[in-house]
């Protein structure tokens, strides 16, 4: 019976390894505790500080998680230009990737919706998972689906745009660390109401408009926003296509709000308990999703 342990394991994703994590992070830590090591391979560099085809191995704080860094050794715009070209490319670009690591790799677990490094970039012989978990309208994504020997998403309308693939494909739902469930409930009344915001700020989903207006109409309750919210700290925010600078100073500067930036799991879970109201705010017109 197949089993996820004592395999190594390859997970691609476009958002980088740092103090920010979002679902790729956790599956590569949590894959690592049931006794796999794992390779988080990072979305290519453009950095042209670093030499072009430059491949490096980064052991984490995490037992068994490795961040791969690479840059290609060929212009990365090609992608957009030349898609048939850069597949080609990119796959002598794995097999170089794949020969440092010096270990057989059983599985690919991709959420690449950008196809910049594809499934079929791997050998035939690695099992390959697409997990699309980011809304796209990637045509290349759709293809490289094909190259899945499964497909997971965390919604089913991301899951209807791989049909044309006929593989199997599941939905599963967004997990929860051990660390945020506790049986014993903090039952001290708070005084003056604490609300929690959690996630990333930099987001272009975000409902401002109707986050701002319930700050302001509730000047006795304080809001607390963990997570990433300054363009330069956070390992999420090279990728994001609009930041809401003007959106964030408002909420910054308001007498009832306090932003703690990016906190650690542990620290996450202790300060949640200390909340009475856990909230989420997004424009889910802007979301493929409707919200699910």
């Amino acid at each position: 019976m197949f089993r996820f342990k004592n395999k190594t394991i390859v997970i691609v994703s476009q958002q980088d390894w740092g103090k920010m994590f979002i679902s790729k992070h956790h599956y590569a830590v949590e894959l690592a505790k049931m006794g796999n090591t794992v390779y988080y391979l990072e979305g290519p560099s453009t950095d042209r500080r670093i030499p072009a085809g430059s491949i490096k191995i980064i052991e984490t704080a995490f037992e068994g998680v490795f961040v791969i860094k690479h840059r290609l050794y060929y212009p990365g715009g090609l992608k957009h230009k030349l898609y048939g070209m850069h597949a080609l490319l990119i796959k002598i670009h794995i097999g170089r990737i794949l020969r440092i690591l010096k270990k057989r790799v059983d599985i690919v677990w991709s959420f690449d919706i950008s196809a910049t490094i594809p499934l079929a970039a791997f050998p035939k012989y690695v099992f390959k998972i697409l997990m699309p978990v980011d809304e796209h309208n990637n045509k290349h994504s759709i293809v490289d689906g094909n190259n899945a020997h499964v497909i997971l998403s965390v919604t089913n309308e991301i899951l209807v745009k791989y049909r044309s693939c006929d593989k199997p494909s599941l939905f599963v739902n967004h997990g929860v660390s051990d660390v945020f469930i506790c049986n014993i409930a903090d039952a001290t009344a708070n005084i003056a109401q604490n609300v929690a915001l959690s996630g990333n700020f930099l987001r272009n989903d975000i409902d401002w408009e109707t986050l701002l207006s319930i700050v302001k109409e509730n000047p006795g309750i304080m809001f607390h926003f963990f997570g990433s919210y300054r363009q330069n700290d956070g390992n999420l925010t090279s990728h994001a296509q609009y930041v809401p600078v003007r959106e964030l100073s408002e909420a910054i500067n308001l007498p009832n709000t306090q932003f703690y930036g990016i906190v650690s799991s542990n620290t996450l879970a202790e300060m949640l308990r200390k909340m009475d109201v856990f909230l989420i705010c997004y424009d889910i017109s802007k979301d493929q999703s409707n919200g699910t």
